[in-house]
């Protein structure tokens, strides 16, 4: 049988990992806030 030993991720994966995450939650809250100001503009143009 093969024993597989896990070593720790090194800080360069860690620091990429955590910035992958990091700049998709920016991207995704700025979009958000993006899409709601389009659409409030097009509800009061509406109007």
């Amino acid at each position: 049988m093969f024993l597989s030993q896990t070593r720790p991720r090194s800080i360069a994966s860690q620091l990429v990992l955590l910035f992958t995450l990091v700049a998709a939650f920016l991207l995704s809250c700025g979009l958000g806030a993006f899409y709601l100001i389009v659409v409030r503009h097009a509800f009061q143009e509406c109007e």
